[in-house]
């Protein structure tokens, strides 16, 4: 999943719940779910900046465990996280996930 989806989850949520879904319950917590992985990006990718990398890598984590896993953006600041917190082997692996997404 791309990052862009998630925006879209959100807005896909909203207009089910503005039009009586149905089943209200299972889209309130698709939306939640949806807010907590982007709140979790607007924390990791904020952490990146201030040059907090633990927390960065917590966060992004979070989001890729949420299914996010086919964004660029996303796995180079996992990458970079993680080259900054001398763990060399796990950044090559997060850059070579971003190659792989672009051949």
């Amino acid at each position: 999943t791309h990052l862009g989806k998630l925006d879209r989850a959100a807005d896909v949520s909203q207009q089910g719940l503005g039009l009586g879904g149905g089943d209200d319950a299972a889209l309130v917590a698709s939306l939640a779910r949806v807010n907590e992985l982007r709140a979790a990006v607007q924390i990791g990718t904020a952490a990146l900046e201030e040059g907090d990398y633990s927390k960065a890598l917590r966060s992004l984590n979070a989001v890729v465990a949420g299914g996010v896993s086919e964004s660029a953006e996303l796995l180079l600041g996992l990458s970079k996280a993680q080259l900054s917190l001398k763990s060399y082997v796990e950044a090559a692996r997060e850059a070579q996930k971003v190659i792989a997404l672009d051949a």
